[in-house]
């Protein structure tokens, strides 16, 4: 599964399985939840005021 992130950097990290909507997901250690979304999925949402696919507000979080 390819994702809107791609590492590059930090990537000695433990890594896990998660369930996202009924799909697995690769997460690794130390990632926020959105890190881990948008490594595994292109987009987080569909947009309510148009048409179109979001990947997050800011992403100042991850």
């Amino acid at each position: 599964m390819s994702g809107r992130f791609v590492r590059v950097a930090e990537k000695g990290h433990r890594t896990f399985e998660i369930v996202i909507d009924g799909k697995r997901a690769l997460a690794a250690e130390g990632d926020t939840l959105m890190v881990t979304l948008l490594t595994s999925q292109d987009t987080l949402r569909d947009s309510e005021f148009g048409d179109g696919r979001r990947a997050g507000f800011c992403v100042v979080g991850a």
